[in-house]
């Protein structure tokens, strides 16, 4: 079987593609071992689905003089793009009002969570929550939440996590967020990746066809905002992912096409995690027996890798261009790929990638016996 990438978290922003938060390891974590690979949770990339979903909560916490101090720096390096954008638009009190005193103890918050300190994380947002409550800032506490929300999402608490997320949604609801604000739309999508990872199938699907419906009609509406193109691809990715997890796997072409074609607008091809995007892409194709485009985008994952030697999942290519090659009957090409996968996974100390050429040189070894 070839294997998928999620791509090893943390590369994009929210203001790329395969990202609504920095910090998607926990998300991609656990998907399917037949289909997927884990995530190792090295901050290998800057990601994009993780803290605060919620952009206009944190406007009335921006510095005046962040405008021009945070362009590089704090914001972004560490927040989302969304926020971050909103954070450098609105002027709030200095960081001795209590406004000023939550946003610091979120930033500090979510730097605990981006370091692994995840206790000391816990402990500074149910102190967050408990400023928030005090000066009764409606946004600011349901912020709060979010920021738990995502806490435990990176600690594998997937049914915290989504009540926390569900609590988020609601308090967006009842402020009047419409169903089709791109904040909903974040956290949808949220709840579809936790569904997923409970193994709520129908749930799952549910949920990620729901955003994708609300994407489609709001588009329409706004075809040049950014926001939505790239939150579009970005659920097209992983929707596509579930697809071929669960053996849809002609629709999964057309949703990894979508996430493909996106993902070259906004960043182009030399990007790390667009070879993994092109690898599924050849997974799915594979099984549909398009073994032509398959071969195409996995020879196109190995050219584009060779710029990247952090790449742990080089060792996973090899071994699927080494399975596609069995499928169109060329062993002896299979064979040498399957010898470079090994390599390459030793060489990365890739468990994953060396399973998988593990697997791959078994199969090569049936079909030379066939074959006798």
């Amino acid at each position: 079987m070839l294997k998928t990438i999620f791509c090893r978290a943390n590369s994009l922003r929210s203001g790329n593609l395969i990202g609504v938060t920095r910090n998607c390891s926990a998300l991609q974590h656990q998907i399917n071992k037949e289909h997927h690979r884990t995530n190792d949770k090295s901050k290998h990339y800057p990601y994009l689905l993780t803290y605060a979903s919620l952009p206009t909560f944190l406007a009335f916490f921006q510095k005046k003089e962040d405008e021009e101090t945070s362009k590089e720096t704090f914001l972004d390096k560490v927040l989302p793009e969304e926020i971050a954008l909103l954070l450098k638009k609105k002027p709030v009190e200095d960081e001795t009002t209590p406004e000023g005193k939550l946003k610091t103890t979120l930033k500090r918050t979510i730097l605990c969570i981006r370091r692994g300190e995840f206790d000391k994380a816990e402990q500074m947002a149910h102190l967050a929550l408990r400023m928030a409550q005090d000066i009764q800032s409606y946004d600011g506490i349901t912020l709060c939440f979010d920021v738990m929300a995502n806490l435990a999402f990176e600690r594998e608490l997937y049914q915290k996590a989504e009540k926390l997320f569900e609590n988020v949604l609601q308090r967006l609801l009842q402020k009047g967020v419409p169903q089709d604000d791109i904040q909903i739309l974040h956290l949808s999508l949220k709840v579809a990746q936790l569904d997923e990872l409970q193994n709520k199938k129908d749930d799952a699907k549910t949920n990620y066809v729901w955003t994708l419906s609300k994407l489609d009609e709001k588009r329409k509406k706004e075809p040049g905002d950014l926001d939505l193109k790239e939150l579009w691809g970005l659920t097209n990715n992983f929707y596509g992912k579930y697809l071929l997890k669960n053996g849809k796997f002609k629709e999964a072409v057309e949703r990894l096409k979508n996430s493909r074609d996106v993902f070259i607008d906004v960043r182009g091809r030399y990007e790390a995690d667009y070879v993994n995007i092109i690898n599924d892409l050849a997974v799915a194709y594979l099984h549909v027996n398009d073994f032509d485009s398959a071969e195409q985008h996995i020879d196109e994952a190995l050219v584009l890798a060779s710029a990247y030697p952090e790449l742990m999942e080089t060792g996973i290519y090899h071994a699927n261009k080494a399975l596609i090659c069995l499928k169109k009957g060329l062993l002896n090409d299979a064979q040498k790929l399957c010898n470079h996968a090994i390599k390459a996974s030793q060489r990365s100390n890739d468990p994953d990638g060396k399973e998988q050429a593990k697997y791959c040189q078994e199969e090569v070894e049936k079909a030379f016996k066939k074959r006798k």
